[in-house]
């Protein structure tokens, strides 16, 4: 982690990963998956409260198991965070990412790139946390995700309360 001024910061994490897993079960395979990968974090504070940020991650993975696959992944995801001094904080993330297959279209390990499938997809964050009063926090979330391959948004809205310890 580094911070470039009292403004700026960034964070460069790099991961070498390697993962076997054998399978008895019918339907599932046995996997030998290694991967190498590089997350850039950016953020700008141009005042307190508020946050600028922008997240890019590369990924090359490989599955030398039963089912041979080698992907290449690549994301963008810009946020802003909004902090209500004491009160609460207003948070909005936006992924955009793009994996690439060898062979083409091929299912790709959840293992491999955090459960995203070949093609382009889109993931989005915005979520809300208030404390109301001393004694109870209202939180409101909505987070949705699309697929190039499926036709429909995946969507979900949660609210909760809770109290304050």
């Amino acid at each position: 982690q580094s911070q470039v001024s009292q403004k700026i910061s960034s964070q460069l994490d790099l991961q070498r990963r390697s993962e076997v897993k054998e399978s008895n079960v019918a339907g599932r395979y046995n996997k030998n998956i290694s991967s190498n990968e590089m997350t850039l974090d950016v953020s700008y504070r141009p005042r307190q409260p508020l946050e600028l940020a922008l997240k890019t991650r590369y990924a090359r993975a490989r599955d030398r198991g039963e089912r041979p696959i080698d992907v290449d992944f690549f994301a963008l995801a810009p946020r802003v965070n909004y902090s209500f001094r004491g009160k609460g904080r207003l948070r909005v993330e936006i992924e955009i990412n793009q994996v690439d297959t060898k062979p083409a279209n091929a299912d790709v390990p959840y293992e491999m790139v955090s459960g995203n499938r070949s093609g382009t997809n889109l993931r989005w964050i915005a979520s809300f946390d208030y404390n109301v009063s001393r004694y109870l926090r209202s939180s409101l979330s909505w987070n949705g995700r699309y697929r190039s391959e499926e036709p429909r948004v995946s969507k979900t809205w949660r609210t909760r309360w809770s109290r304050n310890h």
